[in-house]
């Protein structure tokens, strides 16, 4: 049973745990693009809303599973130029927080 599911694409940087205290997240990338999972120690959002460079960047292939602990996480798409493999513009992802 997952606690949360969302897409990603790239215009949006969907912010899928942010709390005063860290949690632990189990986080899957059912693809089918790669996406970057974004880990935070301290609440990073300023005032402008733009985050501040995470603590812990973790790059998820389509089918990979990780756990992670942070007061903010968040999920990316991950926009490198490597042309052999294919690019669909979005991904989805599910989690379940411990």
């Amino acid at each position: 049973m997952w606690d949360g599911v969302t897409y990603v694409e790239p215009s949006r940087l969907p912010i899928i745990h942010e709390g005063p205290v860290p949690a632990t997240l189990v986080v899957t990338n059912v693809g089918p693009d790669v996406v970057d999972l974004l880990v935070w120690a301290k609440a990073a959002l300023r005032s402008s809303g733009a985050a501040s460079k995470p603590d812990v960047q973790m790059r998820m292939s389509p089918g990979n599973t990780r756990s992670v602990s942070g007061e903010m996480i968040g999920v990316t798409l991950v926009d490198d130029n490597q042309p052999a493999l294919p690019k669909r513009g979005f991904a989805a992802i599910a989690w379940r927080v411990l």
